[in-house]
């Protein structure tokens, strides 16, 4: 797991919430933590749509309660 800059996000997300994310939102939340920011970029590593890694990570986003794809990466 990266490290975590946001205070909230020091305690990460509870194991229930984990559970709900799909299989598409961890591999892209993994990219994210990686570095990878740009969805194209995530895009074309995962064999995706850009339009389909936005929505995975806005999904995953919502779901971990976090503000941005990066700070669901960092909480994931």
């Amino acid at each position: 797991m990266i490290a975590r800059s946001r205070e909230w996000a020091n305690y990460g997300a509870s194991p229930d919430l984990l559970d709900q994310l799909s299989e598409s939102q961890k591999r892209c939340l993994d990219l994210v933590a990686e570095g990878t920011r740009a969805s194209k970029a995530i895009a074309q590593r995962l064999n995706l749509e850009a339009s389909s890694v936005d929505t995975y990570l806005s999904k995953a986003a919502i779901l971990l309660d976090a503000p941005n794809r990066q700070a669901a990466a960092e909480a994931y």
